[in-house]
């Protein structure tokens, strides 16, 4: 089954309480970067904060459940 950004948009929003989290899930579901590429992209835009690709992995596995269960269908 498909899903529009706006729904995928709508349930990390919802769900996703840090906003860390929700950055890097927006990279992933809706622009569909790679771990690279979304590790890249967050230390270009806050570059006070450093994020490993291991910890960007790991907030990825902690929410994906979350987001996939609370999708329609």
């Amino acid at each position: 089954m498909e899903y529009t950004n706006s729904q995928i948009m709508g349930i990390i929003g919802e769900w996703i309480h840090s906003e860390r989290d929700r950055e890097v899930l927006c990279y992933k579901f809706i622009d569909g970067l790679t771990i690279d590429q979304i590790c890249t992209r967050y230390q270009a835009k806050h570059p006070e904060y450093y994020l490993s690709c291991d910890t960007i992995k790991r907030i990825i596995r902690k929410n994906e459940n979350l987001i996939f269960n609370h999708l329609p269908g």
